[in-house]
C-alpha cells in the first residue's frame, strides 16, 4: 500500500439525502482488512478507521458495514451524520467529487477534489483579541503538517485552545476551535532549533529518526504489548542491514520483549534471544510465533464475545441472555471467579467489574488453542484497565478511587479510571489479529529462538540443541541492556506476574531501579554486564560484530569492554526524541561497535 494513496468519490443525490458516500470505486485493498462489520451494530462493528475531512474539527471514526446475507461491503460509511454539514461547507452540489487520500494504514483525510474551496466558512480572523486565530485545519496547511499533529500539540499542551473572541479555553463548541498560529509557529521554530542543536552537537542525524510517526515506530507486532526501555524497530533495521547478511545469525543476550528477533527474522536472518524475565519471553514468543490467521482470529473473537455476553448479562440491566448464564447458577459463577483472586494487588487496583471479567476471560483462555497469544492480549487490556490516571499508564504509583475524577493531562479535560476491562478489549482483540496478519507477510522462515535464563551464565550450546541453530556459531550480537538505575522489569508488568502467577526473577537483573544508581550499584552494573558478555563471546565467531545500544551516562562501557575482553570500533551518538516533542534535550544513548580483543 502507498501510504498517501487516493481515490475520487463522487457525490450521489444519496450523499445529500442520507449522507452516504458511493465508496465502490475505492475497492477492498483501499482499506484495512478489519474495517468491515456486520449489517448492522448489534451483529458488530468492523475496526474503525480515523477519518479528518476538511473544515469538520472532529475527528470521525467509522467502519463499513456488510450486507446481512452475502457479507459484501454496503460500501457506505456507517458513521456520516457529518458528511451532510461538509457538502454544505463546500458548497457541494450532486456530482461534484471529493478526494479520500490514504495518510497511513488507518488514517484518511477527506477534501473537495478541485474545486474552488469557500475559505471564508472555516477560516476565521477576528478584528479584536489575538489577530491570527486560524482553524486548526488552516494551520496544519500553513505550517505543513497534518491536523492530527495540531491536535496532538494541543492535546500536550504545547499550544492553547481559542474560541472565536480569541479566549482560551478547555472545550470548544463544534466547528469554533481556533489556535494562534503564532504560538504555533513559535514552538515548531523551537523544535526545530533544539533538533540542529543536536545535529550540531555530533549526534548521527540519520540515527534520530525524528520524524518517524509513532505508528512506524510501533509498527505491526511491535506493539502487541507495551514494554518499558525497548528500541524503535527502525533502528534495530539500520545497523542488521549494514552489517549482516541474510541467513546470519544474531544473539540478543538482553532480549526484553524481543524488538531485535523481530526485526532480524524480517530481514532473513537467524536470531536468538536470552531473557531473565518469563513474562517478557512470552511477549517475545507471541510476536515471534507463525500462525494460522484465520484460527486466530475465529479464536480472539470467539473469547469477546464470550466476555461480552458474560459482563453484559451481569452489569447491564437489559441484556438478557439466560441460555448462557441462568439466574440460578450467576451467584455462583461470580462465587466461583472471586475465589480464584489469590493477588491483593488486584482488588486493590481494578474496579469490581474489571476484576470480574479479567478472571473469567482468564479461564476462557484454557479453552484455546493459541493460548500464549490470548495470554498477552489480556495482559494488554489488564494494563490500560487499571484504576490509574490515563497519562499514568508506564510508572503509577498508587491506585486512585473508582469513579473518581480528575484534570488528564493527557486528553486535556475531566477524566474517570476506566471501569471495565471488556472496551480495552474490543479495542484490542482485531487489532491483535490485524498486526499479526502484517507481520506474517513480511516474516521470513529463519529461527528466532527465545531462551528464558541468565545470559551470564546460560549454556547456548545445551538450550541450541535439536534446533536449526545447534552447532552454528553466532554473527554477532544487537542488544540494549538496562540502564542502570532507570527500570526495575518485573514490576513494571506487575499486573501480568499477579494475573497469571508467573515466576518472578527479580534478583537477577541487573542495574535495577530500586538498587539506585550509587558507585555501589555502578560497580555492580558493570560487574553484572561484563559477565555476561565474557559468557556468551565464546560462542560468537572470531570475527562477529557486537553492537550495543546503551545510555552510557555514567561512562561504564570502556570498563565493561575491557572486562568481557572487547575492543570499541566506533561509537554512533543519537538523541531519542520524546514523544510528546517537548523541545528541550531530548533523551541521549550511544550505540557501541564492539569486536572480540586480538
Amino acid at each position: 500500500m502507498n501510504k498517501m494513496e487516493s481515490r475520487v468519490i463522487k457525490l450521489t443525490t444519496a450523499s445529500f439525502k442520507y449522507g452516504n458516500l458511493n465508496l465502490s470505486s475505492c475497492g477492498k485493498e483501499f482499506f484495512p482488512l478489519d474495517i468491515f462489520g456486520g449489517s448492522n451494530k448489534k451483529s458488530g462493528l468492523g475496526h474503525p478507521i480515523t477519518i479528518e475531512a476538511e473544515g469538520i474539527d472532529k475527528e470521525i471514526k467509522t467502519d463499513i458495514p456488510t450486507v446481512a446475507k452475502t457479507h459484501s461491503p454496503r460500501w457506505i460509511f456507517r458513521e456520516r451524520s457529518w458528511s451532510k454539514k461538509f457538502a454544505k461547507l463546500h458548497n457541494l452540489k450532486s456530482g461534484d467529487t471529493i478526494l479520500l487520500i490514504r495518510r497511513s494504514p488507518r488514517k484518511y483525510f477527506i477534501t473537495p477534489n478541485g474545486k474552488k474551496q469557500n475559505k471564508e466558512k472555516f477560516l476565521f480572523i477576528p478584528s479584536k483579541g489575538i489577530p491570527d486565530l486560524v482553524t486548526l485545519e488552516h494551520a496544519a496547511h500553513v505550517v505543513g503538517k497534518t491536523p492530527a499533529n495540531i491536535r496532538y500539540y494541543i492535546q500536550v499542551g504545547r499550544i492553547n485552545k481559542y474560541d472565536l473572541s480569541g479566549r482560551k479555553i478547555l472545550k470548544a463548541r463544534n466547528g469554533q476551535l481556533r489556535i494562534s498560529l503564532k504560538e504555533l509557529k513559535s514552538f515548531l521554530y523551537m523544535l526545530d532549533k533544539d533538533i540542529k542543536r543536536h545535529h550540531n552537537g555530533h549526534l548521527n542525524k540519520e540515527l534520530g529518526f525524528y520524524g518517524l510517526p509513532e505508528y512506524e515506530r510501533t509498527k505491526h507486532v511491535h506493539r502487541l504489548h507495551s514494554y518499558l526501555g525497548k528500541f524503535i524497530p527502525q533502528l534495530v533495521e539500520w545497523f542488521l542491514s549494514k552489517n549482516f547478511k541474510e541467513n546470519d545469525v544474531i544473539l540478543d543476550p538482553f532480549m526484553g520483549s524481543g524488538t531485535t528477533l523481530v526485526q532480524g527474522n524480517e530481514l532473513k536472518i537467524h536470531t536468538i534471544g536470552i531473557d531473565v524475565s518469563e513474562f517478557n519471553c512470552l511477549i517475545a514468543k507471541v510476536k515471534t510465533q507463525k500462525y494460522d490467521i484465520q484460527k486466530i482470529k475465529n479464536e480472539i473473537l470467539e473469547a469477546e464475545k464470550r466476555l461480552t455476553s458474560f459482563s453484559m448479562h451481569l452489569f447491564e440491566k437489559n441484556y438478557i441472555q439466560p441460555s448462557l448464564f441462568p439466574e440460578d447458577k450467576i451467584e455462583e459463577l461470580k462465587d466461583s471467579l472471586m475465589n480464584e483472586v489469590k493477588s491483593e494487588y488486584l482488588t486493590k487496583w481494578f474496579a469490581q467489574r474489571t476484576l470480574y471479567e479479567m478472571i473469567y476471560y482468564r479461564r476462557l483462555i484454557k479453552k484455546f488453542q493459541y493460548q500464549d497469544l490470548l495470554k498477552v492480549l489480556l495482559s494488554r487490556a489488564v494494563r490500560s484497565a487499571r484504576l490509574i490516571p490515563h497519562y499514568d499508564l508506564a510508572r503509577p504509583k498508587a491506585p486512585i478511587e473508582a469513579e473518581k475524577e480528575y484534570w488528564c493531562k493527557k486528553h486535556n479535560r475531566i477524566c474517570k479510571p476506566i471501569g471495565q476491562l471488556l472496551v480495552k478489549i474490543h479495542n484490542y482483540s482485531m487489532d491483535t489479529v490485524r498486526r499479526i496478519e502484517i507481520f506474517d507477510n513480511l516474516r521470513s522462515d529463519k529461527s528466532a529462538i527465545v531462551i528464558q535464563g541468565d545470559s551470564r551464565n546460560i549454556n547456548l550450546d545445551n538450550e541450541l540443541k535439536k534446533t536449526p541453530l545447534e552447532d552454528r556459531k553466532i554473527d554477532g550480537i544487537f542488544t540494549s541492556p538496562p540502564y542502570v538505575g532507570q527500570i526495575d522489569y518485573h514490576d513494571q508488568h506487575i499486573y501480568a506476574y499477579e494475573l497469571f502467577g508467573f515466576p518472578r526473577n527479580d534478583e537477577l537483573e541487573i542495574g535495577p531501579q530500586k538498587a539506585g544508581s550509587s558507585k555501589q550499584a555502578q560497580k555492580d552494573y558493570i560487574e553484572g554486564i561484563s559477565d555476561a558478555f565474557l559468557n556468551v563471546k565464546k560462542y560468537l565467531k572470531n570475527d562477529a560484530k557486537i553492537f550495543i545500544v546503551a545510555n552510557d551516562r555514567f561512562k561504564l562501557y570502556p570498563e565493561i569492554a575491557k572486562r568481557s575482553g572487547l575492543k570499541i570500533v566506533k561509537e554512533f551518538h543519537r538523541a531519542v526524541t520524546k514523544r510528546t516533542e517537548q523541545g528541550d534535550n531530548p533523551y541521549q544513548e550511544t550505540i557501541f561497535f564492539m569486536m572480540k580483543e586480538n
